[in-house]
């Protein structure tokens, strides 16, 4: 069989439609190949780099031996896989590094010229939670300057812009749903900024009433008392995103509506339960 027809039976075998096929598969045949050796020495296997490309793991074998590279056995990829990761933890002290700054493993991975994995292994065994917290600290910070692109004016108006194409007041869901397809600021940075009722009201709309039922009071005092304990028991600053995860399967947590409308953006929260972590 030829190397098409050995593909085209590939395809058949996964039996997947053309809209449901991963981005490489788009890719010309000598990207491909080329993706499939680079995927190769980052140590995927080849029924993982099949996969990727619809093809079966002897197809991946052929490229490989195509390219003049033999393909690593399974006791061949331990091997490989310990002498990646010395070269990693010869470079211990620069990934942690650029780590706590704030880069992707990827980033600095490519670099350093290591390993993603082989990287992501030395976090994994030598970083600290003051490199972790020094990590969340340049992540926060860089988040708070990319904030400052825009305008309240300009969160306001893509509140009013998902609500026009709805035709009725959006939730926060309605815009996290829309707010990419119509490239508007994300919803975090609405709701950091702002707190998304804020934003809504300033939009000149109605806040759609909490679906959520009460069984308590929340006064400001309750919120911080829920919101330090929380901390305390995860060890981390939560973002917004968990914390409205966890509040909405827990009757000892105020929703986060409640906590915009009690002690402010989640920015506010965010500084002040980092503060006390960091005097812990």
């Amino acid at each position: 069989m030829t190397s098409s027809g050995q593909e085209h039976a590939d395809h058949r075998r996964v039996g997947e439609a053309p809209a449901r096929r991963h981005p490489e598969v788009e890719l010309t045949r000598g990207e491909r190949d080329r993706e499939i050796v680079r995927l190769h020495e980052e140590e995927l296997t080849l029924d993982e780099i099949g996969k990727r490309f619809e093809l079966s793991r002897e197809r991946v074998r052929q490229i490989l031996n195509e390219r003049g590279v033999k393909p690593i056995g399974v006791e061949g990829q331990g091997r490989q896989r310990q002498r990646r990761l010395r070269h990693a933890l010869d470079q211990r002290d620069s990934i942690l590094s650029r780590w706590r700054q704030g880069q992707a493993i990827g980033a600095l991975a490519r670099e350093l010229g290591v390993a993603p994995k082989a990287a992501q292994r030395v976090v994994d065994l030598h970083a600290t939670e003051a490199d972790s917290a020094a990590r969340r600290q340049s992540l926060n910070a860089s988040s708070a300057a990319s904030d400052r692109r825009y305008t309240d004016h300009e969160l306001v108006a893509a509140v009013r812009a998902v609500a026009e194409r709805l035709g009725r007041v959006p939730s926060a869901q309605d815009y996290v749903r829309l707010a990419r397809e119509l490239a508007l600021p994300s919803a975090p940075l609405i709701y950091n900024r702002m707190g998304w009722a804020a934003a809504v009201r300033a939009a000149g709309l109605a806040p759609r009433p909490s679906r959520r039922s009460y069984t308590r009071q929340w006064d400001s005092s309750a919120c911080w008392t829920a919101l330090e304990g929380l901390v305390d028991e995860c060890g981390h600053v939560p973002s917004v995103q968990e914390y409205d995860r966890l509040a909405r399967g827990r009757d000892d947590l105020p929703s986060l509506s409640t906590v915009r409308n009690r002690v402010g953006g989640w920015a506010v929260v965010r500084i002040r339960l980092a503060t006390r972590l960091a005097g812990a």
